[in-house]
């Protein structure tokens, strides 16, 4: 983790319930949407115990961050800095390409990343992204169209999904 780099964070109310955005100078570390703030801010100091809370400095990202919530891209002209494995990276970088309105399944993802038997892998390193909605690993769905293995809990990937009108295309072709 980016131990000689602040970073500071603020939250906001979103689409998904209370939303923190945390960052440094180099861009956002962590977009943890919850239930409550005591959950996103504890999820936050579990990664990063010397985050500081700056609301007044995160004004225009967190605005930045609702208007990519409501909109059905989702896209942001936020910078990310992503912490993780070069396979993580790997399979976020491919968790950017998949286009709002779409979803690839766990085995589409392992065939994409150049692993096609790392299933696994490549669902565990979704599970590992630490930036909701802006790596959008809401757009990945088991082989058999259901939805499952949301980090933030499957009924925000419903309706991210929803919003994005991927779900009832799903429901439609699975059933």
């Amino acid at each position: 983790m980016a131990k000689n780099l602040e970073i500071i964070y603020g939250t906001v109310e979103t689409n998904l319930g209370i939303t923190l955005l945390a960052r440094n100078e180099n861009g956002v570390v962590a977009v943890i949407p919850g239930d409550s703030e005591d959950i996103v801010v504890a999820s936050l100091l579990d990664d990063w115990p010397e985050a500081t809370r700056n609301d007044d400095a995160m004004i225009a990202d967190l605005n930045e961050l609702v208007r990519a919530f409501d909109s059905r891209d989702k896209k942001t002209s936020l910078a990310l800095d992503l912490h993780g494995t070069n396979f993580q990276k790997g399979v976020w970088a491919a968790l950017l390409e998949i286009p709002s309105g779409t979803t690839l399944t766990y085995t589409e993802l392992a065939k994409k990343v150049g692993a096609p038997n790392s299933i696994r892998a490549v669902a565990t390193a979704c599970g590992a992204n630490k930036h909701a909605v802006l790596i959008p690993c809401h757009r990945v769905v088991r082989d058999t169209g259901k939805l499952a293995g949301y980090r933030w809990g499957v009924s925000r990937k419903q309706k991210l999904l929803e919003q994005e009108g991927v779900l009832n295309l799903q429901l439609s072709l699975f059933g």
